[in-house]
């Protein structure tokens, strides 16, 4: 644990240690995450303090430094490394509340990073309770970036309900299931992903899918989909046989 007597001597000490900008550990120690700040900042050297903000839900901070400079070239400013948005951090974390005021100042959730993953591929991987609520709060938010970004592929091939089926967040295929269509509409998610090589694909979340789309099982998409799988396919395929029959 870090013992600072003062808060002078804390922002002094952090600001000597990993060159953090004063306000930003001065905010960090006042909502108890300054040890957090430290780790983060070492763990994620290229991180600016905008990413770091986001990470710890510090909310308070980046208003302030949005109203203090370009606050759209800010809340779109990329991690070095990963080429990460603000939003997708803040995403990934499950600050909803954060994430929706991101959204007001301004932050562009359908932008990619380095690995072509959008919000909602960071949605996908995460598996905070929140992930389906920020889900939802994008769509709301522009219904047609939501809707052009559903197809979009990381440099895998993979479309984040793809994704969601791969890390088996079943509240996140559950939310995207609810405004997707049927037929064509939802096949072609799964059209050009390498499912083979994706490994196992949590039975429980391709259960679902089928469920809105039974007639996945005859396409092309669905045989690659069967490729990827490792176990629980029996059960699917007896299931849903037995609800045709």
């Amino acid at each position: 644990m870090l013992r600072t007597p003062s808060l002078s001597l804390a922002i002094e000490h952090q600001r000597r240690a990993n060159g953090l900008d004063n306000r930003l550990v001065q905010v960090a120690y006042e909502n108890h995450t300054l040890e957090k700040l430290l780790q983060a900042s070492i763990q994620r050297p290229d991180w600016r303090a905008v990413h770091l903000a986001c990470w710890l839900c510090l909310p308070k901070y980046v208003e302030e430094v949005c109203s203090k400079g370009d606050a759209l070239s800010l809340l779109n400013t990329a991690t070095l490394s990963e080429g990460m948005q603000p939003i997708h951090i803040a995403a990934s974390a499950g600050h909803v509340q954060l994430v929706q005021r991101l959204l007001l100042l301004g932050a562009d959730p359908f932008k990619v990073d380095l690995n072509g993953l959008s919000t909602l591929h960071h949605l996908a991987s995460s598996h905070h309770h929140q992930s389906a609520e920020i889900l939802q709060l994008l769509r709301r938010g522009d219904v047609n970036a939501y809707t052009k970004a559903v197809p979009l592929q990381d440099e895998d091939g993979r479309t984040a309900l793809v994704l969601a089926l791969v890390k088996g967040n079943s509240a996140v295929v559950e939310a995207m299931l609810q405004y997707c269509g049927s037929g064509k509409q939802l096949e072609s998610l799964f059209n050009g992903s390498n499912l083979g090589s994706c490994g196992s694909l949590d039975p429980h979340c391709l259960e679902l899918v089928l469920a809105k789309e039974p007639g996945l099982m005859a396409t092309e998409a669905f045989a690659w989909i069967l490729h990827g799988i490792k176990h629980g396919i029996s059960s699917i395929d007896w299931r849903l046989s037995s609800r045709n029959q």
